[in-house]
């Protein structure tokens, strides 16, 4: 894989990874309530779905979802429901435990940190709410291939680019939420924190459910 080909591909990831989506928001919130070493297994599920997503779309998956709209309709409703589901259960959340502590838990736990597979499982499931990363990688791969190279080569270094980028930016939003925790200590900012994040997501799942 040419240099020049490499660095526009990096490029195009850094992008997509850094524009703030649900995979984000989900990184955010964890840090925000555990810190940014619990995050670090929000990020690997956001990773690990990632690399699922990137081999579906090396395998040409996407194609056959453009192909079928039907197929394409239930994996993007049912996307969409989930995050919507997401959004409405951090709402509800906000205003149920205003009365008895702190609803981003900082430096005020209320209760037992989730276990790690917990929080990987959660962030894997809202990474892959969206079925438009499958075809967004169909088409971003194939602009970037030497067919006169071997692809497998090809593909690892994309996936290994993946992986790498998006780990780091995650990670740089789960340090700042976390320097960000020790500060918001009123349960009333907490709760307005996550009734934003749960509106973020119910919209972040209309636009899903809305999108051609």
């Amino acid at each position: 894989m040419a240099l020049e080909s490499w660095l526009l591909f990096a490029l195009a990831i850094t992008v997509a990874s850094i524009s703030p989506g649900p995979n984000v928001l989900i990184v955010m919130i964890h840090s925000l309530k555990y810190g940014w070493r619990a995050a670090i297994f929000t990020i690997l599920g956001n990773v690990v779905c990632l690399f699922g997503i990137a081999l579906l779309a090396a395998l040409g998956v996407g194609a056959l979802i453009k192909a079928e709209p039907l197929a394409y309709m239930i994996l993007k409703t049912a996307g969409a429901a989930y995050l919507i589901y997401m959004g409405v259960k951090m709402i509800r959340a906000s205003f149920n435990v205003l009365g008895k502590g702190a609803v981003l838990p900082g430096n005020h736990e209320q209760g037992p940190r989730p276990s790690a597979f917990t929080l990987a499982s959660q962030s894997f499931l809202i990474s892959a709410s969206n079925p438009k990363a499958v075809i967004f990688l169909s088409a971003v791969f194939p602009l970037f291939l030497n067919e006169s190279e071997p692809l497998v080569g090809q593909f690892a270094i994309m996936f290994a680019t993946i992986i790498v980028l998006v780990s780091s930016i995650h990670l740089t939003y789960a340090m700042v939420a976390s320097a960000l925790r020790r500060k918001i200590v009123k349960p009333q900012t907490q709760a307005h924190i996550s009734r934003l994040t749960g509106g973020s997501f119910i919209a972040l799942g209309g636009g899903v459910l809305l999108s051609e």
